[in-house]
């Protein structure tokens, strides 16, 4: 039985900017925001997702357009019928001609050791990485790139247990010049031995200032007794905020 909700469209909203001649300020009027369509029926259901192995549907993930492609940068659950929803996931790029669809998986981004342990798929194998949690996609300059753009893929790996190294935001880069990859992750300039950029990290997102520093927004506060969210950087104790 599938258990969890499956994929609505984004509301796909517009920003009525108020723009001056001058130089934004703090006192400046804030976006006003109008919904311009949604669907109240998903527009990827169990149909299209349990011919994937996805019995559980999804959760965090990204949504953008480009050109006139929509994309779903989504984290699949479930991958075996057996094991609660969030036990084990994988990470993949959905594609569509419209917000309504229909949606066609394109490729998998990142899979995961829960995938093998949890669930005996081969494809998960070896891996390190037990999660994908919040899979991000950014179109950026790289240093492993020669600081030119390319696709850079934030995940948090979830490496159990927690706050071991590999537990946190883990920086790839495509290997091509393709959104689809395939990505390798880059060695970490502070959690050695890992791709890991912000330790102990399960975080919506995360990027790089110009100054090389590392900034994301937090799930899991250290001391929160439940969900929670906050501002962190990475700093040389261990990255931790």
């Amino acid at each position: 039985m599938v258990r969890r909700l499956f994929l609505n469209e984004v509301l796909i909203l517009t920003a009525l900017l108020s723009v001056t001649d001058s130089a934004p300020t703090r006192a400046q009027e804030p976006p006003q925001w109008e919904v311009v369509s949604s669907s109240a029926e998903p527009v990827i259901g169990p149909s299209e997702a349990l011919e994937h192995g996805i019995f559980q549907g999804f959760e965090t993930g990204q949504y953008m357009k480009i050109g006139n492609t929509h994309y779903y940068v989504a984290n699949e659950l479930g991958l075996c019928q057996k094991v609660t929803w969030d036990k084990t996931t994988r990470a993949a790029l959905w594609s569509a001609p419209s917000g309504t669809g229909p949606w066609t998986r394109v490729t998998t981004l990142r899979n995961t050791s829960s995938m093998h342990t949890l669930c005996n798929l081969t494809a998960g194998e070896g891996l390190r990485n037990a999660a994908s949690w919040a899979p991000t996609l950014v179109f950026a300059p790289s240093i492993a790139n020669g600081s030119k753009p390319v696709w850079n893929f934030f995940y948090s790996a979830g490496e159990a247990p927690k706050n071991a190294p590999g537990d946190g935001i883990v920086h790839a880069v495509s290997t091509t010049e393709s959104m689809e990859g395939p990505y390798v992750d880059l060695p970490s300039a502070t959690v050695p031995a890992s791709g890991v950029e912000i330790q102990s990290s399960h975080a919506f997102t995360a990027w790089q200032l110009p100054n090389g520093t590392y900034m994301s927004f937090r799930n899991n506060v250290p001391g929160a007794k439940d969900f929670s969210v906050g501002l962190e950087r990475a700093v040389e104790d261990q990255a931790r905020a």
